[in-house]
């Protein structure tokens, strides 16, 4: 599999929003049961079969602590990630609960500054 998107020069993202705790609170399958552990295997799996990695595509939970979502990345071995939001639009904002102790820039900015300052980062 490695070598066909390797030839064709495809990148591979895997959607992974977090700790198992994290992303087990909202990537359920059919029954109800939490996603990670499959995912972050083929993760772990397929990695290094792709040229330039797999990258991470991961929806922001404020809820969520961004220095160990990012730490949670590189326990993974993640090199890579793509921070979205949740789903809004121009009428209806994402959602935000009440008493968390970030804003979304807040977030994007302390998960950057633990990327760029984490010691499990790649030189």
């Amino acid at each position: 599999m490695g070598r066909y998107f390797n030839t064709l020069r495809i990148g591979i993202g895997i959607s992974i929003d977090g700790s198992k705790a994290v992303h087990d609170q909202f990537r359920l399958d059919h029954k109800g049961n939490g996603t990670f552990d499959r995912v972050s295997s083929k993760f772990k799996k397929y990695k290094n079969k792709i040229d330039d990695g797999i990258g991470i595509l991961s929806v922001i939970n404020i809820e969520a602590c961004p220095v160990e979502t990012v730490d949670a990345f590189f326990d993974l071995g993640g090199t890579r990630v793509d921070f979205l939001l949740p789903e809004a639009n121009h009428v209806k904002a994402p959602f935000t609960p009440e008493n968390v102790n970030y804003t979304y820039g807040s977030w994007l900015v302390a998960a950057f500054k633990a990327w760029n300052e984490n010691p499990k980062k790649a030189k």
